[in-house]
Order: C-alpha cells, then sequence, then structure tokens
C-alpha cells in the first residue's frame, strides 16, 4: 500500500495523512499535553477500524495494554517514513514512522472498543 495523502486546496501546504498512534493508560498520562516522539509508529486507521484494543495489539505487533487508547491525526506526508522493519506488520497493517515530534494537546486520546 502506498502512502495516500490528501492535497490540502491552500497553496504551500503540504499533504496530510491521516494515521492513528495506540499506546496505554500510561501511556496517554507522558504523552497527552506533550508531543509523541520521532520515532513513534502510527498506523492507517481504515486498517485498524472496527478492531478491539487486543485485536489491534496482534494486528500492530505492540505489547499487550497498548491497544487501549488512541490518536488519530494528520501530520505531513514528510513527517512520515517507512520503519526499519518495513511497511507492513505481520498482521498485514501499514505501518509508519514519525521523523518529527509530533504535539498531542490533553483529552486528545480515546478509548479504544
Amino acid at each position: 500500500m502506498s502512502l495516500q495523502a490528501g492535497s490540502i486546496a491552500a497553496e504551500g501546504v503540504a499533504d496530510l495523512v491521516t494515521v492513528t498512534h495506540f499506546t496505554s493508560a500510561e501511556g496517554v498520562a507522558a504523552i497527552e499535553g506533550g508531543a509523541l516522539r520521532a520515532g513513534s509508529f502510527v498506523a492507517v486507521p481504515g486498517e485498524v477500524s472496527g478492531l478491539t484494543a487486543t485485536e489491534v495489539e496482534s494486528a500492530l505487533e505492540i505489547q499487550s495494554g497498548r491497544g487501549a487508547f488512541s490518536y488519530t491525526f494528520q501530520p505531513p506526508a514528510s513527517n512520515l517514513v517507512t520503519p526499519f522493519n518495513g511497511p507492513f506488520t505481520s498482521g498485514l497493517r501499514t505501518q509508519f514512522q514519525l521523523v518529527n515530534p509530533v504535539p498531542v494537546a490533553p483529552g486528545s486520546f480515546v478509548p479504544t472498543l
């Protein structure tokens, strides 16, 4: 799957890509009001929507408990790279890593099904 970026109508504004980051309650406490770090993994929402937290953890190969909360946002396509371990998880879900940190406002994370 290739990077799907939506063009923004304003001149000079980069293409934005909708992605989702998953984490645990402890991760939410550490991230909200701060930023997702460079190197954080993100997924394509359409490939994980409707999954339970346990299903997300399996599909994205993340530790137990880290599928409990999600934050969906739109970074510029230039802030996403293919991870060191390839563009797909073994669950065949597209993954990216952030190049630069992304600010996260308080209250941005929502519980996963």
